[in-house]
């Protein structure tokens, strides 16, 4: 059995943990899964690599983008390093490679991250309920336009990934008005649903809906694990930039076995 060496963070309670020790990309969704059911207040796990050109690789565990995950990484080579700075990322879920902007606060680090630009934004009818839909690279985000409880997104969240087709998929559970956001999130890979504590990309995808109407946005929502900020911009229907905002806390370093290495 190989121990996995890791690294736990926390980008606005959202706890990932990124994983160091070189994992065969199709191993990689049975070693989350057995690490999720070790470490129980991990929301996500990523797998750190190296890539020609960047600062460092990161594949999420659906093969999916994730911004929290990328800030985290940003800010764990900011420490490795003992500088502030630019950091080039090679992502899942990107077509090019992504960048962190990281500083230092005085508990942790605070990142700008360049989102990937949603391939496509639509009303989908899901049943009685429908959703505008922002579909990313590996993950789709449903806003659904009544009010939705959580149990039952998280009860049908499974049929509306088939439906879409989709390798993941957020339910995004977003008061306007009240300028807060409850993610709930599906990765089928590994068949988990997570009511995350934040989602950066679902944070990112709910700016794209209102520079959809407004040309530009700048949003912050408060999510069960603090705020995140996005900003978006858009040019005759098409989203033309996106980015996001976060801060990330470094919880610390391990080892473990999960049982199901072979």
């Amino acid at each position: 059995m190989m121990p996995l060496d890791y690294i736990k963070t926390d980008p606005t309670k959202n706890i990932t943990v990124l994983v160091t020790t070189p994992v065969p990309p199709e191993r990689q969704a049975a070693e989350a899964e057995a690490l999720m059911a070790l470490l129980p207040d991990c929301e996500q796990v990523g797998f750190v690599g190296e890539s020609a050109g960047c600062d460092a690789a990161l594949r999420m565990m659906g093969g999916e983008f994730c911004g929290n995950a990328s800030l985290s990484l940003g800010a764990v080579l900011a420490q490795r390093q003992g500088r502030e700075g630019t950091f080039t990322l090679r992502v899942s879920g990107a077509d090019g490679p992504v960048t962190v902007d990281i500083t230092k606060e005085h508990d942790g680090w605070r990142g700008r991250v360049s989102m990937p630009l949603p391939t496509e934004i639509r009303r989908v009818e899901f049943g009685r309920c429908a959703a505008d839909v922002v579909f990313f690279p590996g993950i789709a985000h449903a806003f659904p336009t009544v009010p939705l409880p959580v149990p039952l997104a998280e009860m049908l969240i499974r049929e509306w990934a088939a439906a879409l087709g989709a390798e993941a998929l957020g339910v995004m559970l977003m008061d306007v008005r009240a300028g807060t956001l409850t993610p709930v999130v599906y990765v089928r890979s590994t068949d988990t649903v997570v009511r995350e504590s934040s989602c950066a990309s679902g944070t990112a995808a709910a700016a794209a809906l209102a520079a959809l109407k407004n040309g530009r946005a700048s949003l912050t929502l408060k999510e069960p694990g603090g705020a995140l900020s996005a900003e978006a911009e858009a040019r005759e229907g098409r989203i033309t930039a996106l980015s996001l905002t976060g801060s990330v806390r470094i919880l610390g370093r391990g080892s473990v076995t999960p049982a199901e290495n072979s």
